[in-house]
């Protein structure tokens, strides 16, 4: 059995490190300014879609599905983030069990202002459209399954699915996800389970609540090292709440959002060459796609991702 110290979106449990009786509450640096060191600037930022940069052709196909998908928003909006917001609202967070929300606070002025995040307003923000009694997890076989129908070369009971086995559209969107809705700095070229069901609730069409998945990971980073998570999320939501909050231009943290040189580094394969291309499909080519049922990751008259070999040799993880 594996130890689900993450959300584990085949086999849905809240973490260990947010079971939590009454209020809890963690302030590991309430008296020291945050580390820089707890912060990556390659964790939550954006991709582009900027057809115009010379390296952008070998992902063209996909661009404009991420341009229409439900996590447009999340995945491109370069929103400023600032040092002093984010490492007060990091180091003050704390979670209250009876409310299911997020408290902590943004310097104004000479005063703390207390800040409440729930599920809703990650929501509202970020545009994600879903809704409190969607699914947090998706089937993994559905995953996977949709996997191969994408041209994945890795073996089906791999541990961990990594983005160099997808030729360079599907590369290109993984790369996205992972690097914007990941909860962890670090890591970004294996797709663990939530980022798998991200993919999968875009591709399909299914329903998915994003919204709640990141909650469940700012919630179980209280109990962490103060890593400042979700950086450009949090001063989103800050900004939405304190109107005209003051920021100093010299305190803005960088973060390394997509660039031609991205594009470069997404285009080199280890294996010298990339996997053979897959034609787009599913809602990638149809907006009003509709997702097929049981669990499937093809409609019994689809012409592909039916007869892969690879899902004759499926395992559950869950059964490890």
């Amino acid at each position: 059995m594996r130890t689900c110290i993450l959300i584990d979106c085949f086999n849905y449990v809240v973490p260990n490190a947010c079971r939590l009786k009454g209020s809890f509450v963690h302030n590991v640096l309430s008296s020291q300014k945050a580390k820089l060191s707890n912060f990556d600037s390659s964790h939550n930022i954006c991709c582009t879609l900027d057809k115009s940069l010379s390296k952008m052709k070998p992902f063209e196909e996909i661009l404009d599905f991420i341009g229409r998908c439900q996590l447009k928003k999340a995945l491109m909006d370069r929103h400023k983030v600032y040092h002093a917001h984010i490492e007060r609202f990091s180091t003050g967070m704390r979670y209250e069990e009876e409310d299911k929300e997020i408290h902590s606070f943004s310097h104004v002025g000479k005063e703390d202002i207390e800040v409440i995040i729930k599920p809703a307003d990650i929501r509202r923000v970020l545009d994600l459209k879903d809704k409190d009694d969607d699914p947090v997890g998706l089937s993994e076989r559905l995953c996977k399954g949709l996997w191969f129908r994408m041209g994945f070369t890795g073996l089906v009971n791999e541990s961990h699915y990594n983005k160099q086995n997808l030729s360079q559209p599907y590369k290109f969107l993984v790369h996205s996800v992972i690097h914007a809705m990941g909860h962890r700095k670090g890591g970004y070229d294996v797709q663990i389970d939530y980022i798998m069901c991200m993919v999968t609730t875009l591709i399909l069409n299914h329903l998915f609540n994003f919204s709640q998945v990141i909650f469940e990971h700012m919630k179980a980073n209280i109990t962490r090292d103060n890593f400042l998570q979700y950086p450009r999320c949090i001063q989103m939501i800050l900004d939405d709440k304190i109107k005209n909050l003051e920021k100093d231009v010299s305190d803005e943290l960088i973060l390394d959002h997509m660039t031609n040189a991205t594009l470069d580094r997404l285009n080199v394969y280890k294996l010298k060459k990339p996997p053979p291309k897959r034609k787009t499909f599913t809602s990638i080519d149809k907006p009003n796609y509709v997702a097929p049922p049981d669990n499937k990751w093809c409609h019994d008259d689809s012409d592909s991702g039916k007869k892969d070999k690879q899902m004759e040799l499926f395992e559950s993880e869950r059964s490890k």
